[in-house]
């Protein structure tokens, strides 16, 4: 079966598996309350405690099949946890309030073309680091992406196009395993040179900023990727994983 027939089967199993568990339960009321008799309601409860026990089992069964209609098999060992890395959907109100300021757009005033800018904004800086991983070759996408990732090393397209196959986001399970702990401070932590970095870029392109967020985030959500600016940040980039390497 496709993915859609065995949803709507996994459906109609739970459904099948909730209805008979309530006429269960109702019948077991109605027996205690019309039968005194002790033998005739300890048989019945049995059975009916089996068979709500089994329709439980059933229910979790198709719920499982349901949310997993192509049976994926799913890695629990603790190492292999994934999560976000980076959402371009955290950075929305910085990079929304910041195109508002520098183009003076009111609240009414958004297009679709402007709501577009704004992602870009939402991902310049993990932008950076993306275009480093792919010429590094330290990204684990699927396959089904290699032709765009090839554009993204010849630099034949922007990371725009590479951002819609990860669905704006980075996460964990994205990036070998090799580089991740550095990536992963990167992120969190940070380096004074790519803060720099951000700030020298930031006042090329967009020097009005709102009040209300800190300057780190705003300067980060503030302009848009370009490879002349990416070639001066892997330079920095290059030496602090150098550096990380020889801790």
């Amino acid at each position: 079966m496709n993915e859609e027939k065995v949803k709507k089967y996994s459906k109609d199993g739970m459904i099948c598996c909730g209805i008979i568990t309530i006429i269960s339960i109702v019948g077991f009321i109605f027996i205690t309350i019309f039968d005194r008799n002790i033998s005739d309601i300890a048989v019945f409860g049995g059975l009916f405690v089996l068979l709500i026990i089994t329709c439980v089992f059933g229910f979790v069964k198709f719920y499982k099949q349901f949310n997993n209609p192509n049976n994926k098999k799913v890695n629990n060992n603790a190492k292999t946890y994934r999560g976000y890395l980076y959402n371009s959907e955290w950075n929305w109100d910085i990079a929304e309030a910041n195109y508002r300021i520098q183009y003076n757009k009111k609240d009414t005033d958004l297009n679709e073309k402007d709501e577009e800018i704004i992602w870009k904004y939402c991902c310049t800086e993990i932008a950076f680091y993306l275009a480093w991983l792919v010429e590094n070759e330290f990204l684990t996408l699927d396959p089904v992406i290699n032709e765009t990732i090839e554009k993204v090393k010849k630099r034949q397209t922007m990371l725009d196009d590479l951002f819609e196959c990860i669905d704006l986001k980075l996460s964990e399970e994205d990036v070998s395993d090799k580089i991740l702990p550095f990536i992963d401070y990167c992120l969190n932590d940070g380096f004074e040179s790519i803060d720099n970095f951000y700030n020298k870029v930031s006042q090329k392109y967009a020097n009005v900023f709102t009040d209300k967020y800190g300057e780190r985030d705003s300067r980060r959500c503030g302009f848009t990727f370009k490879w002349d600016d990416y070639d001066e940040f892997k330079k920095l980039l290059d030496k602090e994983y150098k550096d990380y390497l020889s801790v």
